[in-house]
Parts: C-alpha cells; structure tokens; sequence
C-alpha cells in the first residue's frame, strides 16, 4: 500500500491481459453507505485492458483504474486521478506519439485539459487548437468546461472570442447551456437530492426551444436527445431516440451521436419492458468485472456490423459481460 498526501493507492494484480485496442473511459456512480465509489474502467469496444486494477481513494470518494498500466493513456488517468496533471499531460502526449490515442482530437483535448489543471494556460491553448484542428467540432464545451475555469479568466481566453462567435452562428447557445448543466450535475460526483426536478425543468426548457424551431444543427440535435435521454419516462425515452436518429443522419454529427442512437434505443426499449439490442444499459460491476444480465437483452438483434456502426460493445464484450453475470450468480 502506497500512501501519499492526495490518495490512496492499491495495486491488485490480474493475471489475464487481453488484446490491445483504442481507449475510451466509461465512470458509473454508486452511493454506498452515504458516499460515493466512482468506478473509471480503461475499456474499448472489443474488452477490458486487463493487467491490474489501482484504486485511487481521495476523502470519500473511491476511483479504481482498470486497465495496462504498461500503456501511456493509463498512466495519465492514473495521474489525473492524483491531481498531478501536468505529468496527466505528458503522459497523453506521450500516448497520442506512440500512436495509442486514436481519436486525436479527443486525445489533445484532454491533454490541453490537463495543462489547464495543472495552470499552464500557454500550453492549455497550443493544445486546445491542435485538437480543433484534428476535428474537435463541440466549441461550446470549452465554454461550460469546469477544467477551463481559469483558462477564462485569463487573456489567453479572450483571444478565442470568435471560436465561440462562428460556432453560435449556427448552434444553439441555450441548448448547449442546458446540456453543459446536465453533464455537470453527473459528472461532479456529489449526490444532488433534486437531480430528478432540475432534470425536469431542462427537459421543458429544451422542448420550449424545439417548439420554436430554435435547433437545427446537428450537435444541436445530439444535446437535446441527451437531456431526453436521462428523463424518466417511456416518451422521454422514445423523444430522446427520435432526436438521437436526426442527430446522427446530418452531416458533420458529434462525435458521439452514434451511440447515443444506441443508447436511446436501449433505454426505450428497457422502458417498454423489452429488451435492448445493444448492451448500453444496465452494465454492472461485480468482483472486477463488468458484467450484463442476459435477461436483460437480445443478443441476436443486431448484425456485428450494426453494433460497429453505432459504436456499440461488440457481441464478443457483450458475451464476456454476461459470463461474469452468471459467474458472480453461481457463487
């Protein structure tokens, strides 16, 4: 046991090491016992980067870290999580050199977020515009940002003024206001009572500027068909797909509009009591391992293809979810 004065270190070894792949970060919350275990699994659409798990306790929070710690995109999750981002930083850079960052637009974004933590804005900037460059389209994110929050008190930050002035030229600004608000209220890891009702208020606000024929764009789309997605309805759900399919058929779509038309589709047909196709809802986390109960969908609904074109878990990660299901159930 390693201690320091961020955190809490454990490394658990884990014999089995599986294929290597692209990178993504997937974070489910639990309340336990009056606080929270923040779980952030190193994982890609094929399986689970698999050769320990470290958890990282900071106060009453738990983070653990699965994943090859071998990998430079995992020793910058591992540093983030102890708040020492400028080597968080480096070691994306480092990821995104040795070609383990695939997504090059997502990979500079986060390393410019990571300057920005470790308040070095000179770099924070570079960054930020290598990541426009590769493709990064969602300018409206460096405006709610919570990891830019100094970056815009700065003069750094009013050089960028017309980034935003072209971007709303064509998006919504209180659509992505409201999205920025909902993706706060999840991502902050404190338990907010009044979720459900504020939750409410962005879907009506956001219906209100659909009703007035105020979103056009794609991302515009996407970010209203997200806030549809955390509603609590069987409509809001069917809304929340409707939205979704329309984000995802325009050109230059958000980049994660493909599985969003996955994930809305799963959590509509769940909400009609039937099962989902492609595996976005519902996946657990049991003995250090996902796991998916096979009740709980049709694995044979969707062509290996299909589920590549969304950005779904592929049949094979759907499988080993729902072995460790019945593994952990005939215990």
């Amino acid at each position: 046991m390693k201690k320091n004065n961020h955190s809490e270190i454990k490394i658990v070894t884990n014999k089995k090491q599986l294929k290597r792949n692209n990178l993504k970060i997937m974070k489910s919350t639990f309340k336990i016992k009056n606080f929270f275990s923040l779980i952030l699994i190193i994982i890609n659409g094929t399986c689970i980067y698999s050769q320990h798990s470290i958890q990282v306790k900071k106060g009453e929070t738990t983070f653990t870290i699965m994943g090859d710690t071998t990998k430079y995109n995992f020793k910058a999750t591992w540093a983030k999580m102890e708040d020492r981002y400028a080597d968080a930083a480096k070691f994306k850079i480092l990821a995104i050199e040795k070609g383990e960052s695939k997504k090059l637009d997502i990979a500079y974004y986060d390393a410019a977020s990571y300057y920005a933590k470790a308040i070095d804005y000179k770099n924070t900037v570079a960054y930020i515009k290598k990541s426009i460059a590769e493709g990064w389209s969602d300018i409206a994110h460096l405006e709610y940002d919570k990891d830019f929050e100094g970056l815009r008190k700065t003069n750094e930050w009013n050089k960028m003024t017309l980034l935003f002035t072209n971007y709303y030229k064509s998006n919504n600004k209180q659509i992505a206001k409201i999205f920025a608000e909902d993706q706060k209220a999840r991502l902050s890891g404190v338990h907010n009572e009044n979720m459900e009702k504020e939750d409410s208020i962005r879907r009506v606000n956001v219906k209100k500027q659909i009703d007035q024929n105020k979103i056009s764009s794609p991302h515009d789309y996407y970010k209203a068909a997200f806030i549809f997605h955390h509603g609590t309805s069987v409509e809001d759900s069917r809304f929340a797909h409707e939205l979704a399919l329309k984000a995802y058929k325009k050109e230059n779509k958000h980049f994660r509009s493909p599985w969003l038309v996955a994930a809305t589709k799963d959590r509509y047909l769940l909400r009609k009591g039937e099962k989902q196709w492609y595996g976005t809802q519902g996946i657990g986390f049991n003995n250090g391992k996902l796991t998916l109960n096979p009740s709980q969908i049709d694995t044979t609904a969707v062509s290996v293809e299909g589920r590549k074109k969304l950005n779904a878990p592929t049949i094979e990660s759907i499988r080993k979810y729902i072995k460790a299901y019945k593994d952990n159930e005939n215990k």
